[in-house]
C-alpha cells in the first residue's frame, strides 16, 4: 500500500540550523520507504538546495512551494495550502511543526484526525506554561492523531501539562544519516577538534574558542574545524556577532569550513578526534537531545558535552567528556587527549548511543504508527457513511476515529438505554448511512435489524453482558452481516444459545492503541504491582492483597497501586449490599496491617494510563470473570509481566501466558522469576498484544467489514 505524508514545518529550508536539518531528515527518513509519498510544503522559496540536497534525486518526495511564491508563509497560509493539495488527493497524515501553526490547524476541521503534531517550542518549564499555553496544548492533543516528541523527557514533561496527550504521544526522535556512521580509528597525534551549528550564546561557541586557545600552548598542532554560518546578532549583546566573525577569520589553528552539506559535514567529521557540544549551563534544563550529539557519535567521534539528567541516562553517569561548567572545558579536553583509554571510552559510548538514531531504525520506529495511519491499507471503500449506535460507546472511540482516518463520515446514534431512544432521530439516522454498526447486542440491534435497507451494511457487536439477556435471540440474524463477538466463549454462547448460524459470528476482541504504551519503565516498577479498576467484587481485590501480603514475607519492597473509581463513588456498585460489605472488609485489612498500609496505593481515576503503567512492573488480572480484560492487555503493551488467575476464556484470548490455579502458585512464580525472564515476558507479552489487539490489525478488520 502506498502511504501520503504531508510534511511542514515553520523553518526556512535555505538556513543551515537544526531546525531546517529535522525536517528535511524526517522527510528523507520517511522516504526510506518506496512505498510513502512525502509532500514537503515550504515555508520559503529554495533559493539554495544545501540542506534539501538529498532530497532532490527521490522520487518520492516532493517539494511544493506556494504558487504566489510570498517570501515567508505564515501558519494560516500553510494550511490553505496543504488543504488544497488535500482536497487533489487525500493525505494520510499531515505531519506539522510549530505550536502556532498547531494550534491554528486544530481549527481545521477537514485535518481532524490525520494530524500528527510535533512540538518542541512550548515552554518547557511548568511554571512558564501559562493557563492559555495549557489550554492550547489541550486542543491541539485533542485534535492529533499523534502527539510526537523528541525525548522521553520531553514525552513525560507534556504529559503531565496534559494528561489526556498520554493517548497520542509517540517517540520522534533525532535522526543521523547512514552516511556519517564510519569505521573507528585511533587518537591521533595531531589531533583535531570539531565545531558545527549556529553560533550563539548559549551555545558556547566563543567559550569553545577560549579553551581552544589555551590548549594550544601545550598542543600547538591543535587545530579546530568548525563548520556552520548562521551568526547570531543579539539586541541585548551588540558585541556578540562581531567576536564571532573576528574569531572564525583571526584565529590561530582554526579552520572554518562555512556552510557546508550534511554530507560534507560527515567527512569533515571523519577527519578529526573530538567534537565539541558544551553549552551554557541554562541549556541542561533542556528537554531535548542534540542531533549534532548523534552525528559525532555515530562517525566514532567521541563528544565533550554538558553533565546533565538527559544526557547521563544515554551515555551513562560516568561518561569521561562530561562537563560541569563551561569553564572546565579546556581542562576536560587536555584530560582526554592525554587519556588515550578514556578517549576510546567515549568514542565507543558515543557510537552505541547514536546508533539507535539512524534513519532505517527512526523509521522502523515510525512503521506501526504509519501502518495505522492507513487503515484501509490498498483496499478500495465502497462505503463512507457510517452510523454506530447503542446506549454505550465507550469502546468505540478508537474505532470510531480509525474510520474517520480512512475516509469514512461517522455518526452516532445515542440510546438511553437497552430499548430508549429517540425513533425519528433514528429513523432519519437510518435513513442517511451506508453501514450500520450496533455496539452491543441490545434493543438498538432488535430495531436496525428489523429496519435496515438490503443496500446497507449492519454489524453487531456482541460482549459478555448481553449473554445474560433475551436480546441476542430477538435480532434478525439473516439481517445482519456479521455478529463481532469479542471472546471465542462469547462467539460460542451466542451460537449454542441463540441460534446464530456460525458463518455470520466472527470473533473479533476488543482493541488498545499499543503505541503509546510502548515507553521505558521507571526506577522500582519490578516490585510494583499494578491493578486497574477493582470495582465490583468479582475483580477481585481480596486476591490481589492476599497475592501482596505473600510477596510480602521475603521481600518488604513489593507494593501494589491501584487505579480506578472507589465503590462509594460509583452508584450501581454502592447500591448493592454485597459490594457495600466487601469493600470496607478489604479497606479494613488495609489499615490494620502496617505493611499492606505501607504498600498499597489507591490511585483514583488515572487519565494518563500509559504514563500510570511505566511505573507498573507486573499487571495483575485476577478477576472471577472477564470477557476480554483490556487493563491486562494495556500492562502487556507496557511490557508489564502478566500475572493471571484461571477463568473462563482467558487461555484463548492470552495464549501462552502463565495462567495460575491460585494466589499461592502465583507468588511463588513471581518472586522466583529472575531479572531476565521478567524482561522476556514482557517482551513476549507485548508483542502478543500488537499482534492480536493492536489498533491497526484489529482497526483494519473493521474498515473491511464496514467500509468494503
Amino acid at each position: 500500500m502506498r502511504t501520503r505524508v504531508a510534511l511542514y514545518g515553520d523553518v526556512n529550508l535555505n538556513l543551515i540550523d537544526g531546525s531546517a536539518i529535522w525536517l528535511a531528515a524526517l522527510a528523507e527518513t520517511l522516504a526510506t520507504d518506496p512505498d510513502c509519498d512525502v509532500t514537503v510544503v515550504l515555508k520559503a522559496p529554495i533559493d539554495r538546495e544545501l540542506v534539501v540536497a538529498p532530497l532532490l534525486d527521490r522520487a518520492n518526495v516532493e517539494l511544493v512551494g506556494h504558487p504566489d511564491r510570498p517570501a515567508r508563509l505564515t501558519p494560516a497560509q500553510a494550511l490553505d495550502l496543504v488543504e488544497e493539495l488535500d482536497g487533489r488527493e487525500r493525505f494520510d497524515v499531515v505531519l506539522l511543526r510549530g505550536f502556532q501553526l498547531c494550534r491554528e490547524a486544530t481549527t481545521r476541521d477537514g485535518l481532524a484526525g490525520r494530524l500528527w503534531t510535533y512540538l518542541t517550542d512550548i515552554p518547557q518549564q511548568p511554571w512558564l506554561a501559562t493557563d492559555e499555553d495549557r489550554a492550547a496544548l489541550g486542543r491541539i492533543a485533542a485534535g492529533s492523531q499523534r502527539v510526537l516528541c523528541q525525548t522521553d523527557e520531553l514525552r513525560a514533561y507534556l504529559e503531565g501539562l496534559v494528561p489526556e496527550a498520554a493517548w497520542r504521544t509517540t517517540l520522534l526522535t533525532p535522526m543521523v544519516p547512514e552516511s556519517f556512521l564510519r569505521e573507528p580509528r585511533a587518537l591521533g597525534d595531531a589531533p583535531k577538534l570539531f565545531y558545527a551549528g549556529k553560533f550563539a550564546p548559549l551555545w558556547g561557541f566563543l567559550e569553545t574558542v577560549a579553551a581552544f586557545e589555551q590548549l594550544r600552548a601545550a598542543h600547538p598542532d591543535l587545530e579546530l574545524h568548525v563548520a556552520g554560518d548562521k551568526v547570531h546578532d543579539p539586541p541585548d549583546d551588540p558585541d556578540y556577532a562581531p567576536a564571532v566573525r573576528a574569531a572564525l577569520e583571526g584565529t590561530d589553528g582554526l579552520v572554518w569550513h562555512g556552510a557546508v552539506t550534511r554530507d560534507e559535514v560527515a567527512d569533515l567529521l571523519s577527519r578529526c578526534d573530538v567534537a565539541l557540544s558544551a553549552r551554557h549551563p541554562s541549556m541542561d534544563a533542556s528537554l531535548e537531545l542534540s542531533t549534532k550529539v548523534l552525528e559525532y557519535g555515530a562517525a566514532n567521534v567521541p563528544v565533550v558535552l554538558n553533565r546533565n539528567p538527559l544526557h547521563e541516562r544515554l551515555f551513562g553517569g560516568d561518561y569521561p567528556l562530561f562537563v560541569d561548567h563551561l569553564d572546565d572545558l579546556a581542562a576536560v579536553l587536555d584530560r582526554t587527549l592525554a587519556d588515550r583509554d578514556a578517549w576510546t571510552t567515549a568514542r565507543d559510548r558515543a557510537r552505541l548511543v547514536a546508533e539507535d538514531y539512524t534513519f532505517p531504525r527512526v523509521r522502523e520506529r515510525l512503521t506501526p504508527a504509519l501502518r495505522a495511519a492507513r487503515p484501509q491499507g490498498s483496499a478500495t471503500l465502497r462505503r463512507y457513511r457510517v452510523l454506530i449506535t447503542g446506549h454505550d460507546l465507550k469502546f468505540t472511540g478508537p474505532l470510531r476515529q480509525m474510520l474517520r482516518r480512512a475516509g469514512a463520515e461517522v455518526h452516532e446514534d445515542l440510546w438511553t438505554g437497552h430499548t430508549g431512544h429517540d425513533k425519528a432521530s433514528s429513523r432519519a439516522a437510518l435513513e442517511w448511512a451506508d453501514a450500520i454498526w450496533a455496539e452491543w447486542c441490545l434493543g438498538n440491534a432488535v430495531w436496525y435489524a428489523d429496519r435496515k435497507r438490503p443496500d446497507q451494511q449492519l454489524v453487531v457487536r456482541l460482549h459478555r453482558q448481553e449473554l445474560t439477556t433475551e436480546f441476542p435471540g430477538q435480532v434478525d440474524h439473516d439481517a445482519v452481516d456479521r455478529l463481532v463477538c469479542v471472546a471465542p466463549f462469547v462467539a460460542e454462547a451466542a451460537k449454542a444459545d441463540f441460534g446464530w448460524p456460525g458463518d455470520r459470528v466472527e470473533v473479533l476482541p476488543n482493541t488498545i492503541d499499543t503505541i503509546p504504551f510502548d515507553r521505558p519503565k521507571l526506577p522500582g516498577a519490578a516490585r510494583t504491582l499494578g491493578m486497574v479498576g477493582f470495582l465490583p467484587s468479582l475483580k477481585r481485590l481480596d486476591r490481589a492483597l492476599d497475592l501482596l501480603d505473600l510477596l510480602l514475607d521475603d521481600d518488604p519492597s513489593w507494593q501494589l497501586r491501584v487505579a480506578g473509581a472507589l465503590p462509594w463513588d460509583s452508584p450501581w456498585v454502592w447500591a448493592r449490599l454485597t459490594e457495600r460489605e466487601h469493600y470496607p472488609d478489604q479497606f479494613d485489612r488495609i489499615r490494620t496491617s502496617r505493611r499492606l498500609a505501607r504498600a498499597v496505593r489507591f490511585e483514583g481515576r488515572v487519565a494518563n494510563v500509559p504514563g500510570w503503567f511505566a511505573a507498573i512492573g507486573t499487571v495483575l488480572s485476577v478477576s472471577d470473570l472477564e470477557s476480554f480484560h483490556l487493563a491486562l492487555a494495556e500492562g502487556m503493551a507496557s511490557r508489564a509481566v502478566p500475572l493471571v488467575l484461571d477463568r473462563q476464556g482467558v487461555r484463548e484470548l492470552f495464549p501462552g501466558v502463565t495462567v495460575h490455579d491460585d494466589v499461592e502458585a502465583a507468588a511463588g512464580w513471581l518472586s522466583g522469576l529472575t531479572p531476565q525472564e521478567r524482561n522476556d515476558l514482557g517482551e513476549t507479552g507485548r508483542q502478543l498484544v500488537v499482534d492480536r489487539y493492536d489498533l491497526g490489525i484489529v482497526g483494519h478488520r473493521w474498515v473491511e467489514l464496514l467500509l468494503t
